[in-house]
């Protein structure tokens, strides 16, 4: 399963690369925001689990990547917390377009051209239904923190990582 993990990574790698050449080639690279990102990690047998949809960081902690050269400083990392809801309205602000008011999620556009590390002091993560091929026999919800990851299941005991002082979430 590694190994096929390292090879999907490998081809996607190729492709995001085929991606930026014609981007470079066709005059359009600084002025294009890329973003790369994903659903889900993979346990790959961490915690003895295998597939998606647990409370880790293995399984939740995603990439998140934005590159628009004319505007986000190359070589920028930040450990800003980031949630797949905030990708929309950081995207309209990183245009120039309003935000709606009505729209869910953190503007992170000042986070992303470098401006602040400060984002949100939380997200959210949950699985809303039961789901046999992941052995997931029941949801959960979940909260993340700068300092701590915390996931209540609807019938089993909740957990609780402090992810400073058990990095492994142990």
């Amino acid at each position: 399963e590694i190994a096929a993990y390292y090879a999907a990574i490998t081809a996607l790698d190729d492709q995001v690369g085929r991606l930026l050449r014609v981007l470079q080639e066709t005059g359009r690279a600084e002025n294009t925001i890329v973003v790369f990102s994903s659903d889900h990690g993979d346990m790959l047998g961490s915690h003895g689990m295998r597939r998606k949809r647990k409370p880790h960081d293995e399984s939740a902690r995603v990439p998140g990547l934005v590159r628009w050269p004319a505007r986000i400083p190359r070589g920028q990392q930040v450990d800003t917390l980031f949630s797949h809801v905030d990708l929309p309205p950081t995207l309209l602000a990183l245009a120039g377009l309003p935000v709606p008011t009505q729209m869910q999620g953190a503007d992170l556009s000042r986070v992303a051209r470098g401006e602040t590390a400060a984002g949100p002091e939380a997200v959210l993560l949950g699985i809303y239904v039961p789901f046999a091929g992941d052995a997931i026999d029941e949801p959960w919800r979940g909260i993340v923190t700068e300092r701590y990851t915390y996931a209540r299941f609807e019938g089993k005991p909740w957990v609780l990582f402090d992810n400073r002082a058990d990095p492994a979430q142990k």
